[in-house]
């Protein structure tokens, strides 16, 4: 039987994992919503002299390997 604090523990850690899993599933779309959002403010977004292509990219490489290391693929 588990204890309450480890229950806790174990449904923060199941909410997380979720969220981590929704948020690479649907990166795409909540990437188109976000670049509409800030076309109707008229922001355009530039880290560090990055266009946000530039930055919509380095994005993808990042979750590809976080997903990679998810199945337990390295260095490829």
């Amino acid at each position: 039987m588990i204890t309450k604090e480890e229950r806790k523990r174990l449904i923060q850690k199941a909410n997380t994992d979720a969220q981590t899993r929704l948020r690479r599933e649907f990166h795409k779309e909540f990437r188109v919503f976000y670049e509409e959002e800030l076309k109707k403010l008229g922001v355009e977004i530039r880290v560090g002299g990055k266009s946000s292509r530039m930055i919509e990219l380095q994005e993808e490489v990042d979750r590809l390997k976080a997903l990679l290391a998810e199945k337990g693929i390295h260095n490829a």
